[in-house]
């Protein structure tokens, strides 16, 4: 079970990131983008259906996973969209934040016996991420 959730938030991450450096690479994407807020839009509200026909589907077997793969792509378009307004510095430091946070909320989850869904697991990554996010700052 945690091979095939990690698996999947990986292949995520993965497609959230070539999107979004597709997005900033090219200037010709990034000034369609951005003039044209109306694609931004749509893919909002795509993504609040899916994940309501995620509710709805969440036990049908491709269609969960069809749905997932829509949804991961509408996020993408959305970020995607939003990196282009920003500095390249500023996008590699939020992609190391996640990047950290995923990898450091790993980690304990699978190390730590104790209840994931406990007030302490919340406080720890909390304070993990003004660390990490310190720790880039200081490099970035």
């Amino acid at each position: 079970f945690m091979r095939k959730v990690y698996g999947i938030l990986t292949a995520q991450l993965i497609v959230t990131t070539l999107m979004s450096g597709i997005f900033m690479l090219s200037d010709t994407l990034q000034d369609f983008v951005q003039t044209n807020h109306w694609m931004l839009t749509i893919s909002i509200f795509a993504t609040f259906g899916i994940l309501l026909a995620l509710m709805w589907k969440r036990h049908e077997t491709p269609t969960n996973y069809i749905l997932l793969g829509l949804f991961t792509l509408m996020e993408s378009y959305a970020i995607g969209v939003v990196v282009t307004f920003y500095k390249v510095p500023s996008v590699i430091q939020a992609f190391l934040l996640t990047i950290g946070l995923t990898v450091g909320l790993t980690i304990y989850t699978l190390q730590s016996k104790k209840d994931f869904t406990s007030w302490h697991a919340p406080a720890v990554m909390c304070l993990y991420a003004l660390v990490l996010a310190s720790l880039i700052q200081v490099i970035i």
